[in-house]
């Protein structure tokens, strides 16, 4: 009985706001350029994602939203 009034009382501290999963600018497409190097920028509009590309391997930073950058 206890653990259900604690439980209950729990719920109540806060709302749960769902926050948004896709904003319309990290999803709009953006040319992918090289900045300096083997460092190559090949994100969206709003989300940075970086690629460096090596000869063993290429390295991804910042995968962004559902794959949506490579």
């Amino acid at each position: 009985m206890l653990l259900v009034l604690f439980a209950g009382f729990c719920t109540l501290g806060q709302k749960r706001i769902k926050p948004p999963i896709v904003q319309e600018k990290w999803s709009k497409d953006y040319e992918p350029f090289r900045i300096a190097g083997n460092l190559y920028y090949v994100g969206t509009y709003d989300l940075g994602c970086y690629l460096i590309a090596t000869q063993k391997g290429h390295i991804l930073i910042n995968t962004g939203s559902r794959n949506r950058c490579l």
